[in-house]
């Protein structure tokens, strides 16, 4: 063999080897990868699971009636008392109930939620049962606001710190013909704040906020819910839990639900749209929509999106995540491990839709807040975090960009009346204000912060993400772990840019 070709073999084989070992480095590192991605998924399932044991548990059975528009629900409620202080009476919200009236109904007038004109939604109770000490009684239940959505059931001996209590409720629930999140439309139903839900206890008391026109109906304390839904068989459903059984018999099908750990129970139920599913490492990824290539699109931003808000403000704990493009009037609306999106929203529309409502998970369903008195607390949060997904998925130049056109342009428009961006929902006289102020000044607050400290804005959130999970923060929680988490204290700003009314 000449000296020629003993040199081209040895190049040759060098080559090979350094190809080989680059493989096997590539390997190695895509292993380290999966690895560290199924540790951090593993941690988010034990997270939701110890959490879950500490948890008030609720089950429900109900059967949808489409032709009827409504849906008959037989439930129990087992809560436990975990205040110090006794109670005398026992209070559920059961939201369908305020859209009765059209004086008392968030839609009411909202010709894009109700372009044929008002129509009434309802839950009535038909009994109501506590088991108590081993006593089981009817209970004289009575509603103590005018839009019947605040319902009061005295208790026959006080309810003590640590003692548990049965409840057992059967009602209709009366869908109003609406494009929103509670109301039904063609043969789709949205089932959002559709069953009765204990009312949050704070300050000694129980809150009695009605739901708004501008803003969300105040949310609460996380539970555990099982539901078995009974449909006719060719109606699909999402909820915000796993499906963990189907069954079919004759002309209906009845789902099996379990849901751990979450705030609500939303639920979509419809003959009109297809429903697609994708597994990203442990999370059952699911989009329902009138087209599958809409569904598809819903659920790559969905998946982007997750992973995204996962790798800067921790993992999403829950098994499933469900995105539905749905005839809503209002841009979208969110739920524990479920997401609402109005399906007529195209291009970058529908994509920053999706990805506004899956940052939800994070400011709304992981970390609760009062939405009633601090809607920006979850709101903003979900902008600034938009960002990031766009940072992600487009770079640098794109988030900068949508930053310039998104919120930006709210630090230079006059907004009438005296609402700040850290005004209660009742401060805001148009849903333009709200938007401006909440989602966009309130926005720019965290891009201000996260400039002050130069870029560590995730990690703060990250930080306050881990110090609320499942519970409910409130405001001056946000400084105070921006002050654990990087040393600076973040409070003049938000004075300035919540506090401040600001002149044009």
């Amino acid at each position: 063999m000449s000296e020629h070709v003993k040199k081209n073999l040895w190049r040759v084989l060098l080559a090979v080897g350094t190809a080989a070992v680059v493989l096997l480095l590539g390997i190695w590192a895509v292993s380290l990868i999966r690895q560290e991605r199924q540790a951090i998924q593993t941690d988010g399932g034990k997270q939701l699971a110890a959490a879950a044991q500490r948890m008030d548990t609720i089950a429900i059975e109900a059967v949808l009636d489409p032709d009827g528009k409504a849906m008959q629900v037989s439930q129990q409620l087992t809560l436990t008392l975990r205040t110090e202080e006794p109670r005398q009476e026992l209070a559920l919200r059961t939201w369908p109930n305020a859209f009765l009236k059209p004086d008392t109904s968030p839609i009411a007038g909202n010709g894009d939620c109700c372009p044929d004109g008002f129509s009434a939604g309802s839950l009535v109770m038909a009994q109501a049962q506590v088991e108590q000490n081993g006593q089981t009684t009817d209970a004289l239940y009575r509603y103590t606001d005018e839009e019947k959505t605040l319902l009061s059931i005295p208790l026959a001996e006080s309810w003590q710190p640590g003692e548990t209590l049965q409840v057992n409720l059967r009602y209709t629930v009366n869908f109003p013909h609406a494009m929103y999140r509670f109301g039904w439309w063609g043969d789709t139903f949205m089932a959002g704040h559709a069953f009765a839900v204990p009312a949050l206890w704070q300050d000694g008391a129980y809150r009695a906020d009605s739901w708004l026109p501008i803003g969300d109906p105040l949310s609460g304390e996380c539970a555990n819910y099982t539901l078995r839904l009974t449909a006719p068989k060719d109606y699909v459903c999402a909820a915000g839990g796993s499906i963990t059984g189907v069954a079919r018999t004759g002309d209906s099908v009845t789902y099996t639900i379990e849901a751990q750990a979450v705030r609500d129970l939303g639920l979509v139920i419809s003959r009109d749209l297809k429903k697609v599913t994708r597994q990203s490492g442990d999370i059952l990824l699911e989009a329902l929509a009138a087209d599958q290539a809409t569904a598809r699109r819903m659920l790559d931003t969905a998946e982007a999106s997750l992973a995204a808000y996962s790798e800067r403000f921790g993992v999403y704990p829950w098994p499933v995540y469900s995105v539905c493009g749905l005839p809503l009037g209002v841009s979208g609306a969110e739920y524990t491990a479920l997401s609402m999106v109005a399906a007529d929203q195209e291009g970058e529309r529908l994509e920053y839709a999706v990805a506004h409502e899956t940052a939800h998970q994070w400011w709304y369903g992981l970390v609760g807040s009062d939405c009633a008195t601090h809607p920006w607390m979850d709101e903003a949060l979900c902008e600034y975090s938009l960002l990031c997904y766009v940072q992600d998925r487009y770079g640098d130049r794109a988030r900068e960009e949508l930053r310039q056109t998104r919120i930006e342009p709210a630090m230079r428009i006059t907004v009438a009346g005296q609402a700040t961006p850290g005004a209660p929902l009742d401060y805001f006289e148009t849903a333009t204000d709200y938007a401006v102020l909440v989602y966009g000044r309130a926005a720019a607050l965290l891009c201000a912060a996260d400039e002050l400290l130069g870029g560590r804005m995730n990690d703060a959130l990250k930080h306050y993400a881990q110090q609320h999970a499942f519970g409910i923060a409130d405001r001056e929680d946000l400084p105070r772990a921006v002050l654990e988490s990087t040393g600076e204290d973040i409070e003049p700003l938000m004075v300035d840019y919540l506090d401040t009314y600001l002149l044009n």
